[in-house]
């Protein structure tokens, strides 16, 4: 596989096999104290390899003994990076002692996951007159992951940047009259090719986010683009590619008026991406499925006084990369290290006459490689230790007896017995008994085939009841209510000898869509498509990237711009996942008449597609969280490694923008320099840059890149162990300026920059003065490209 850099040098990419950096202890490189005028001390230190650190304490010293400052330990990189990786260009922490003085002294502890705490030498503060930073403490080990994690000047920025995007990112609507919904009807067709025929016409697209009652009026989908002469019998609504029930009110004169609407049973989704399900509705050239309403019977059995009920607790307010888990989520909920943890499972309605066990289900996640020992306790019962080692995922289930419950709060404590070992909360499940009465106005229960049930605790009575067993085929039942003062109910019977699961809801309770879109028709699935280069971006970013279309079609290239959406449609039917991007570019590469060599997707991608943290929602174009041997992390190579192997059958790339002005920016510098006339030396120079040898031969691997050259390349090397950090530092950022064809970085490195000490900064970047003579940049280090954190800005990102 081939890459042109120019119209004269053809280059190809080649394996290199280097041995992994082997683990060492903290190297603590800096640690300076400095006193503010206002009075207090911020410490800030600087670790060079802190591998197998789970965290630090701060010392002051008073009248001659170490009082700890922080509360429990400064979270370390283990936990994020996780154990054994080799780190040297490092981590920043930093604590801010406001009672500090100037008299003071200042000691640092790190903690490694055996626990042994290592001590180094006291620093004085120094004097300065500059105003404390807003950045001033570092995260702790239960804040680790979460949203506390962020500091307040970056949170700012987020949430500037976050503004910002919301004005820059609205589309306008994309319907027009010719786009109306038209009649269409798929026949016999299996539900992913459905989902082609689907995706090519102009549907509404109707979005939920939780399970729930919905109505969506025809004011709405006319809105959004729905003919209103439409024939409201032949509304179909589907789901997955397969048709859906629908309840179409006001419709029986054959005519869908502004009173009408159409409703339905939506069910929202759970997956690491999203929690939105969408429903696609259509005019078919037949008449849609409908929801039966089964008549009211006076018969039936009655059913037991309650029936099992479920609660969950799943927080996910902790991202952790370290844990190895497959396709499960590494969001969890509470860290369990030094001190016990209370969870408060809250229980309504419970039936205390049930002569039935409950059952707690507990799932805790190991993340330190030890021995696990966590005592579990409900409501100052002890139920038992859960026990087990390394990075596993531990799952107990305990029989609670009823009289352990209480209506309302029950506490659950997780209490750590080796304060050492560090484990997550994963998910809590409470099974138990339950009456048949509604909460805020609605509830999800089921009952026995052949039998008659009242469902109490309603406050209006406008109540319904829907049997939701076949989610698909919803059936309406017809029930008998009762009217009393505060405390509505209704008596339904169910057919069937199997248990039924029924939903019962007053019309308060109906929900409305998250939102109703008009779909664009594509057909990126069909093979009279093709091209060279595949470009697929986020819709907001289309227009932006044209320019880019435009250049590389002069250059004889044959190119095609995607929406994400649209391999949404196609292939996942509507939903987002990366696993619709894979799906497209698999069939593609061989469906279509020119299959693509090149890919290139345009938007970010974050770790938190769901923003479970509240951060920033920058998740434009999915990428693929792979478990690697020592944490979770991006690839978009696994988009086009169709055959599993780690190694790519497509060349990919990735422009992480964030805003419409970055890519602006991003597709005018690939335009400018395409088309800038630059010749010169330059073009046929290559900088090589080489790290300290320490623990790893970095210049050895370096003459190994080196040798793969073509011969009319003069490479240049600079070699930090051969000068002063600050000189080649002063000498590469000349060097870039001037141009280089290719630079090549073989060293230690970070998020933000190459080298313990800044050799080369993503601050850097942004002030680099090399107009078009823009050089191909290979980094070999670790955590340069980790374009999908939240927490800082990986090195290739400033534009």
């Amino acid at each position: 596989m081939s890459w042109s850099l120019s119209s004269s040098i053809e280059w190809s990419l080649c394996a290199v096999s280097l041995k992994p950096a082997m683990f060492t202890n903290v190297a603590l490189r800096s640690l300076i104290a400095t006193h503010h005028p206002q009075g207090g001390v911020l410490l800030q230190w600087h670790a060079g390899s802190d591998a197998n650190n789970l965290g630090w304490h701060v010392y002051r010293e008073v009248n001659g003994e170490r009082v700890q400052l922080t509360p429990e330990v400064i979270a370390g990189s283990a936990l994020r990076w996780g154990p054994g990786l080799q780190l040297n260009a490092g981590n920043s922490y930093w604590w801010w002692d406001a009672a500090g003085s100037r008299t003071n002294r200042y000691w640092l502890g790190d903690k490694d996951l055996s626990g042994q705490l290592t001590i180094h030498d006291p620093v004085a503060p120094v004097e300065t007159r500059q105003p404390p930073p807003m950045q001033r403490y570092s995260a702790l080990l239960s804040q680790v992951g979460g949203k506390q994690t962020v500091q307040p000047k970056l949170r700012a920025e987020m949430a500037t940047r976050r503004a910002q995007r919301q004005t820059s990112l609205s589309i306008p609507p994309m319907v027009t009259s010719s786009q109306r919904l038209q009649p269409w009807e798929p026949p016999g067709l299996p539900p992913h090719a459905r989902q082609y025929a689907l995706a090519a016409v102009p549907a509404i697209n109707i979005d939920v986010w939780e399970t729930g009652w919905y109505r969506v009026t025809q004011p709405e989908l006319v809105a959004a683009g729905l003919d209103p002469r439409v024939d409201p019998h032949r509304l179909q609504l589907f789901v997955d590619g397969r048709q859906q029930a629908i309840w179409v009110t006001g419709g029986e004169d054959g005519h869908f008026d502004a009173q009408d609407a159409i409703e339905f049973y939506g069910i929202g989704l759970d997956t690491p991406w999203t929690d939105t399900q969408t429903y696609w509705l259509v005019a078919g050239s037949q008449p849609g499925h409908r929801v039966q309403t089964e008549p009211s019977r006076s018969q039936g059995a009655a059913p037991p006084p309650s029936f099992p009920f479920t609660i969950a607790l799943q927080d996910r307010s902790l991202y952790l990369a370290i844990v190895k888990n497959g396709e499960a989520s590494n969001f969890f909920g509470a860290l369990l290290a030094n001190e016990p943890v209370e969870q408060v499972l809250m229980v309504h309605h419970l039936d205390p006459a049930s002569s039935a066990d409950a059952q707690l289900e507990v799932a805790l996640q190991g993340v330190t490689t030890g021995s696990h020992q966590v005592a579990v306790q409900l409501n100052g019962h002890d139920l038992g230790t859960m026990v087990w080692s390394g990075q596993k995922r531990e799952v107990l289930t305990w029989p609670i007896p009823m009289a352990w419950l209480r209506e309302g709060e029950n506490v659950m404590t997780l209490v750590p017995i080796d304060g050492e070992e560090i484990s997550v909360v994963d998910t809590i499940r409470l099974r138990y008994e339950r009456t048949y009465t509604a909460d805020h106005d609605s509830l999800r229960f089921t009952v026995p085939g052949q039998s008659r049930v009242t469902i109490t605790g309603f406050s209006q009575p406008d109540i319904r009841v829907v049997d939701m067993t076949e989610p698909h085929a919803v059936r309406d039942l017809s029930g008998h209510v009762t009217v009393q003062p505060e405390n509505h109910a209704v008596t339904v019977s169910v057919t069937g000898e199997d248990e039924r699961t029924l939903f019962a809801f007053t019309d308060e309770q109906v929900k409305e869509p998250a939102t109703i879109t008009a779909n664009t028709p594509s057909t990126w699935h069909q093979p009279a498509h093709g091209a060279d280069l595949i470009i697929i971006s986020h819709g907001a970013f289309l227009e932006r990237v044209r320019p880019l279309q435009t250049v590389r079609e002069t250059q004889g290239w044959r190119v095609v711009l995607v929406d994400i959406q649209d391999v949404y449609d196609e292939f996942h039917f509507g939903t987002k996942s990366p696993w619709a991007l894979r799906h497209f570019l698999q069939h593609v590469s061989t469906a279509w008449q020119t299959p693509p060599r090149f890919v290139l997707l345009v938007g970010d991608a974050s770790f938190d597609p769901r923003n479970h943290l509240e951060l920033d929602d920058v998740d434009f174009v999915p990428t693929r969280l792979e478990a690697t041997a020592l944490f979770e992390t991006a690839s978009d190579d696994w988009f086009v490694d169709f055959d599993d192997d780690h190694l790519p059958e497509l060349a990919i790339g990735r422009l992480p923008v964030q805003t419409v002005e970055e890519a602006s920016t991003v597709v005018a510098k690939l335009v400018g320099y395409a088309q800038a006339n630059t010749a010169g030396s330059w073009q046929r120079e290559a900088l090589f840059v080489v790290d300290d040898q320490d623990i790893f031969d970095f210049a050895a691997a370096s003459r190994e890149v080196k040798a793969l050259l073509p011969p009319h390349l003069a490479v240049e090397e600079f070699l930090l162990d051969q000068t002063d950090q600050a000189s080649l530092r002063r000498d590469l950022l000349t060097r870039l300026n001037e141009g280089q064809l290719l630079v090549n970085y073989m060293g230690h490195g970070s998020t933000e920059l190459w080298a313990d000490g800044e050799l080369l900064t993503s601050a850097d970047a942004r002030v680099l003065i090399n107009d078009h003579r823009l050089p191909v940049v290979v980094s070999m280090t670790c955590m340069n490209g980790f374009f999908h954190d939240l927490y800082s800005e990986a090195w290739p990102k400033p534009y």
